[in-house]
């Protein structure tokens, strides 16, 4: 069974994954910068979930949580692209 719930942990790698491609922002080309922007905005609504997931204790926070999951990989996948463009 997958979990509901981001471990803190993950959104912790995550935002250092994010630190670690910024300073290589200066490599962006211009449809990866769209692509950091569009990354950048999913982001943003993944710290905004999290922040009532973390404080319900209810069945919702199960519904929010399972949202939010669904973002973070969105997430972790455009960072991953991005990655990916840059030159070795």
């Amino acid at each position: 069974m997958e979990k509901s719930i981001l471990d803190p942990k993950e959104i912790k790698n995550l935002e250092q994954f994010r630190d670690e491609l910024k300073l290589q922002a200066h490599l962006f080309k211009a449809d990866v910068k769209d692509e950091w922007n569009r990354v950048e905005r999913d982001m943003r609504k993944l710290k905004n979930q999290l922040a009532p997931v973390r404080r319900a204790a209810k069945k919702s926070a199960a519904d929010l949580g399972t949202a939010a999951r669904l973002l973070f990989r969105t997430v972790k996948d455009g960072y991953e692209r991005i990655r990916q463009s840059l030159p070795n």
